[in-house]
């Protein structure tokens, strides 16, 4: 019985341990099967990453590409727009010539009518002719010599504007050669021109000399629970985990680098960059800096480094382009430039004017105005097709164009990535010599360098010119100042001495002008007074109006100085007339009354009244040249016939 019950113990603890063994192998058999399950989760979450960071390089492969596309187009439209600049200066200038080549055509054409005419008159009229024949000749020579004249000083006129033009075209010619090249010495802008063939050979050397890409020191780039489940994994498939997320991005495959520099001693991860394998990967975006559908940051074509995106350099180069455009405003805008930047696009107050050691002068704008400013820019939509920013949005298809509307903390994102020779920024917050600003409440500022307003602005040719010729003022009127500075009484004494000077020759010109005048116009009164027959003569005011019209018809060349007929007139009424007045009356040989002219109005009566005067000058033919010089009957010059008629 004894041995029974042993034995049936035995068995009992036999099928306990058997029983526990199933129970244990069960246990370990769901344990693999889950540790399984999660190796298999962890495989498909790697799978997903990567299809999906396949998918993210497509994409910014195939938008890269549409930027090409893009800037290609940019690239095309303006070379056609210098194209049509270039023709329409041409035209302008074919313009200006066309009227002084019409000019000289006429004038050439006039001056063969007037050869023909003289020809056909001698041709006609032979060497006998009575002595009317030979006054009409006479008459009509005096015609053709004042024609000859005219034709003469038009010629003179044309050649003397055809040099003017011509030094006026020399001198835009080498100005603008001098400004192509040599204006940065001036402190002038230069002409933006194509891209040089050197440069473009550096730029491909570059790209082909491309260094090798480091390793970089890990980030972790997996979350918590993933990196949990795969602590729990076995060797073997951790190790093999761990190979897929060691092996090269699918880009650097792509570009044929398989594996990083100097694995041993790797490099930190790149600022703002996510590694993992010893390899950049991706590069994550700023905090501050979410805005809807733009992309600040990539990685390198050279897979070392983060650099802006597509989107963010769209972005740089917008926020350039509104940089040079307040620069431009505040050299160029007559409202702005005249006002002391009063009525300009960003407020006073939101402006620092600043220096360099050359001299050069530039503008830093806060930047919560200056946003304001780009973002107002693309409400009016002021901003040029090249600085549109390209986004794909999957709702609206690929490829869509809007613009988007940026805040400071892009620009704070973005300015330091910018060419530090081109844009200027200065941040409050960098924790060094800065802080001064952020004590005094002021705000981040950004702005062209004044080296670069100094030397590469673009400025319209107008605009260089006017401040070219302020230099070259300036430049000549700095010794004079100084001069002036530093003896201000001998300044001020040779300043009046000048202005009275002057007057005073003004003044002797003027009487000059005067007398030699009154003495043509009144021999042309009395010549008109003796052609008159006995009892009659002339109202005083019809004989001037007379005579002042035949005077401003052929003026003598001391007239010509004023600026037009009626300015001729009013000066020969005004200054001239009552000399010849007074004159008048103090003669004897005249005879003064009034009579009553038709209309019944009395006006003062001139007569001549001495046979003999009248008598010598109807003899010697009594016409006076526009000088005021006696000429002989066989130089009167169209006289005769009007006293004939």
């Amino acid at each position: 019985e004894e041995e029974e019950r042993r034995g049936r113990e035995r068995e009992r603890e036999a099928a306990e341990r058997e029983a526990a063994e199933r129970e244990a192998a069960v246990l370990e058999a769901a344990r693999r099967r889950e540790e399984m399950a999660k190796l298999e989760a962890a495989r498909e979450d790697m799978a997903k990453l990567e299809a999906a960071r396949r998918e993210e390089e497509e994409r910014r492969a195939r938008r890269r590409r549409e930027e090409d596309a893009a800037i290609a187009a940019r690239e095309r439209e303006a070379e056609e727009l210098r194209r049509i600049r270039r023709e329409e200066t041409e035209a302008g200038l074919r313009a200006i010539a066309e009227p002084f080549r019409e000019e000289a055509l006429e004038v050439e054409a006039a001056a063969a009518v007037l050869r023909g005419e003289e020809d056909a008159r001698d041709a006609l009229y032979g060497a006998d002719h009575d002595d009317d024949q030979v006054e009409m000749e006479k008459d009509e020579g005096g015609v053709v010599g004042s024609l000859a004249g005219k034709v003469a000083s038009a010629f003179r006129r044309m050649a003397k504007y055809g040099v003017l033009l011509a030094a006026l075209f020399l001198s835009l010619l080498v100005t603008y050669g001098f400004f192509l090249r040599e204006a940065g010495d001036l402190g002038l802008p230069r002409i933006d021109g194509p891209e040089s063939a050197t440069d473009k050979e550096a730029s491909g050397a570059a790209v082909a000399n491309m260094p090798e890409t480091p390793c970089f020191v890990d980030n972790p780039l997996l979350t918590i629970e993933q990196r949990g489940a795969l602590h729990r994994l076995d060797e073997s498939e951790r190790a093999e985990i761990l190979g897929i997320a060691k092996k090269p991005p699918l880009p650097m495959i792509k570009a044929g680098v398989d594996t990083c520099t100097n694995p041993a001693k790797p490099v930190p991860c790149p600022e703002r960059g996510l590694c993992s394998g010893g390899y950049l990967r991706e590069c994550a975006e700023p905090p501050t800096s979410a805005v809807e559908g733009l992309e600040l940051f990539e990685v390198s074509e050279s897979f070392d480094a983060c650099v802006p995106a597509g989107d963010a350099r769209h972005v740089m180069e917008e926020v350039k382009g509104a940089l040079v455009d307040l620069a431009m405003e505040r050299t160029c805008g007559p409202s702005c430039r005249l006002t002391g930047g009063y009525v300009c696009s960003i407020a006073r107050d939101a402006v620092m004017e600043t220096t360099d050691e050359n001299g050069g002068r530039g503008w830093m704008y806060k930047v919560g105005s200056f946003v304001e400013y780009v973002n107002s820019r693309a409400n009016d939509g002021e901003v040029s097709p090249s600085k549109e920013t390209v986004q794909t949005s999957d709702e609206d298809g690929e490829g869509s164009v809007s613009r988007t509307m940026i805040t400071a903390d892009v620009v704070r994102a973005l300015a330091p990535h910018m060419d530090a020779d081109t844009v200027k920024f200065v941040d409050v917050g960098d924790g060094g010599t800065n802080s001064d600003l952020e004590k005094r409440g002021l705000e981040a500022q950004i702005g062209l360098t004044p080296s670069y307003i100094r030397a590469s602005l673009p400025l319209p040719l107008p605009c260089w010119t006017l401040l070219l010729l302020f230099k070259l003022a300036r430049f000549l009127c700095a010794p004079l100042m100084r001069l002036a500075l530093a003896h201000p009484v001998y300044s001020a004494l040779f300043l009046l001495a000048a202005v009275i000077l002057r007057k005073r020759r003004r003044r002797a010109a003027r009487l000059a002008l005067v007398k030699l005048l009154v003495a043509d116009v009144r021999e042309r009164a009395y010549d008109l007074l003796a052609e008159c027959d006995d009892g009659e003569g002339y109202a005083a005011l019809h004989l001037r109006d007379q005579i002042l019209h035949d005077v401003t018809l052929d003026p003598p060349p001391e007239l010509t100085k004023q600026a037009s007929a009626r300015v001729q007139r009013k000066f020969l009424a005004d200054a001239v007339w009552p000399c010849v007045v007074a004159e008048v009356r103090r003669d004897n040989r005249i005879r003064k009354s009034t009579r009553e002219v038709p209309g019944g109005k009395r006006l003062e009566w001139w007569e001549w009244i001495s046979r003999a005067g009248k008598k010598s000058r109807r003899s010697r033919g009594g016409m006076m040249s526009p000088g005021g010089i006696m000429m002989s009957p066989e130089g009167i010059a169209g006289g005769s016939a009007k006293k004939n008629n």
